[in-house]
């Protein structure tokens, strides 16, 4: 039998699994590292010629004046009329409101 000290056999125990786990897990991260540069260059790589004329949409520019008179001549600013919205603290405008239920209905 081989007789071994005590630290070796600490060693053995302990610092070779630390060791062989350290040198395994390197590796590991070598390789995922390697696989996700990967897959990114593939997602982020260059658009060919051909590629980028599907891509490219005819430019149509228009300016904001010519944008502005198309709006403007569907909408009648002449004959107008300023509509109030309901306030939660007015009453009156509550009532307006098709789900309005009075106080005076709810006490009863």
């Amino acid at each position: 039998m081989l007789k071994l000290s005590k630290s070796t056999i600490r060693f053995l125990k302990y610092g070779a699994p630390m060791m062989l786990f350290m040198l395994a897990g390197s590796y590991g991260l070598s390789e995922f590292t390697d696989i996700r540069v990967k897959k990114k260059e593939e997602r982020v790589r260059q658009l060919t010629v051909e590629e980028s004329q599907m891509f490219k949409k005819k430019k149509n520019v228009e300016s904001l004046e010519d944008m502005f008179d198309g709006m403007k001549e569907g909408v009648n600013i002449e004959e107008w009329e300023n509509k109030r919205g309901p306030r939660v603290w007015e009453e009156e405008t509550l009532k307006m409101l098709p789900t309005y239920k009075s106080k005076t209905a709810e006490e009863h």
